[in-house]
């Protein structure tokens, strides 16, 4: 039983990118026998999504029986994410700029955006230097 602390954490790890809090649910059924002094090794690969929640499949083996002592699932959040498209604004000088100055919220979002943006675009192509920022 030793394994499934383990197997947990690589889950937590790999599949939350080490956020804990992310993780909804996680299930498993112990299928063999593996002691203290048996090398383990654990095999985890993206199944899927339902409902915003990545599903990680969970396989666990002893590497000198070549036997399969755990299986599991985990259930984990996933984080916030926004879409920008290019057209979205983009159809003439200044669309979107009553709202930029009339909210504070939308031009904090907007400055960090751009900061952000101006980052991507100065690494990738220097002609872009000096940083306005």
């Amino acid at each position: 039983m030793f394994q499934f602390p383990a197997v947990r954490s690589l889950v937590e790890t790999w599949a939350t990118e080490s956020n804990t809090a992310r993780v909804s649910s996680f299930s498993s059924n112990f299928i063999g026998i593996a002691l203290p002094n048996h090398d383990i090794e654990a095999k985890l690969h993206h199944a899927g999504i339902v409902s915003s929640r990545k599903i990680t499949k969970v396989e666990a083996t002893n590497k000198e029986a070549e036997e399969k002592v755990l299986v599991g699932e985990a259930e984990a959040e996933q984080p916030v994410s926004a879409s920008i498209f290019t057209n979205q604004g983009s159809r003439g000088q200044g669309v979107g700029m009553s709202l930029y100055h009339s909210s504070p919220i939308a031009r904090k979002v907007w400055d960090r955006a751009d900061r952000h943006l101006w980052t991507i675009m100065v690494t990738h192509f220097p002609c872009y230097s000096p940083s306005p920022y």
